[in-house]
């Protein structure tokens, strides 16, 4: 996917906290939260939030520790299970589980979507309004009973191709 296509399809806070792991990765020495939640254009509180988020999900080989200075640590001893880690949070956006759904034939109606993903029916609408406007770089529309791609078969596979072979 590039840029925009990832920016629509996962969630602000999902990217600020995919970000803040690769920042963090990144870095080679402890990182002050007030700078990093500067850098990152939120509030020291979010941050500090997505912090005590990340550290509850993440797998044992990957940390973050924050001292009493309000000074970042990261380590990880796996950079596999880092990137793999990345990609499971990606996987776990509601509009990614559309596309994926979409993708595998499932078919299903807006208010299923709502259902399975624990989502009212509002939410799912502004998800897919986000989706519609990526479609348009692709000659592509949706459709909503059932939530599907509509347009030429080629279009379809370029949007595809990007989000689930690279």
């Amino acid at each position: 996917m590039n840029s925009t296509q990832t920016s629509l399809i996962i969630p602000k806070s999902l990217r600020r906290q995919i970000q803040i792991l690769n920042i963090l990765f990144q870095s080679n020495y402890s990182l002050n939260t007030q700078e990093l939640a500067h850098n990152l254009d939120c509030t020291e509180k979010t941050l500090l939030s997505d912090i005590r988020y990340l550290q509850e999900i993440l797998p044992s080989p990957i940390s973050i520790t924050i001292d009493r200075y309000k000074l970042i640590d990261f380590h990880t001893s796996d950079n596999h299970i880092f990137y793999e880690t990345i990609t499971e949070m990606v996987k776990t956006s509601p509009l990614y589980q559309i596309i994926k759904g979409i993708f595998q034939n499932n078919l299903i109606d807006l208010e299923s979507w709502a259902d399975y993903l624990f989502l009212s029916d509002k939410t799912i609408k502004r998800y897919l309004l986000n989706l519609k406007s990526v479609l348009k770089n692709f000659n592509l529309r949706l459709s909503m009973h059932p939530v599907n791609l509509l347009g030429k078969e080629e279009d379809i596979r370029l949007f595809f191709f990007p989000s689930f072979f690279i």
